[in-house]
C-alpha cells in the first residue's frame, strides 16, 4: 500500500476535486450529517482513479481499497472539523433558539477549503501508531479535544433557563386564569 505523503495528498485532492462535491456541500451541516457519502468513494475507486487500487498485474488490491476508504473517511472528518471550527454545525433547535444568534465564520474559497482538508489529512497520515504507547497518546489527545465540549455548558444552561422560564410563565397564566374565572 502506497501510504507516502505524496499519495495521501494526491488522493485527498482527488476526493476534493470530485465533480459536484464543492457545490453539494451545504452552508450548515446537520448534527448527524456526513459531508462525504459512500457513493463518492465508490465512484472514485471505480470510475475516477481506478488505477490507484490496482496491482501491477491489473488485479484489485483489497489493502489499497481499505487504505483509500480510510483516507476518504478522514477527508470527511476533516471537512466536518472545518465546519465545526467555522460554527457551521447545526445544533439542537432548542439550543439555537435559546442562545445568541449564530456567528458563521467563512469557509474560504474552494481552493482554500481543499488545501485545509488536504493538510489535515496529510497530518493525520503522518502519525504512525506502531505500539500501545502511541495509541495511548492518540487517545489522550482525542479525549482532551472532546473534553473542551464537555466543559462548555453555556448552551445547556441556556436551555434549562428557557425551560424554567416557560414553566413559570405557564403557572402564572394558569393562576391568572383561575383568579379571573373566580371573579
Amino acid at each position: 500500500v502506497d501510504d507516502s505523503p505524496a499519495h495521501v495528498s494526491e488522493y485527498t485532492r482527488a476526493i476534493m476535486a470530485m465533480p459536484g462535491l464543492m457545490q453539494s456541500l451545504p452552508e450548515i451541516l446537520g448534527p448527524e450529517d456526513e459531508p462525504l457519502h459512500l457513493e463518492g468513494y465508490l465512484w472514485l475507486e471505480k470510475d475516477g482513479h481506478p488505477q490507484w487500487s490496482r496491482l501491477a498485474d491489473g488485479s484489485d488490491s483489497d489493502e489499497r481499497h481499505i487504505f483509500h476508504k480510510a483516507l476518504y473517511d478522514a477527508t470527511s472528518e476533516a471537512i466536518r472539523m472545518i465546519y465545526k471550527d467555522a460554527n457551521r454545525i447545526q445544533m439542537h433547535p432548542c439550543w439555537e433558539a435559546a442562545g445568541p444568534p449564530r456567528l458563521l465564520k467563512p469557509l474560504g474559497t474552494d481552493v482554500e477549503l481543499s488545501a485545509a482538508v488536504t493538510q489535515k489529512v496529510a497530518g493525520w497520515a503522518k502519525m504512525r501508531i506502531r505500539d500501545e504507547a502511541g495509541l495511548d497518546k492518540l487517545l489522550a489527545a482525542d479525549a482532551q479535544e472532546d473534553e473542551k465540549s464537555w466543559s462548555n455548558r453555556q448552551q445547556e444552561i441556556a436551555q434549562i433557563g428557557l425551560e424554567v422560564a416557560r414553566g413559570i410563565w405557564d403557572e402564572l397564566m394558569e393562576d391568572t386564569a383561575a383568579v379571573l374565572a373566580a371573579l
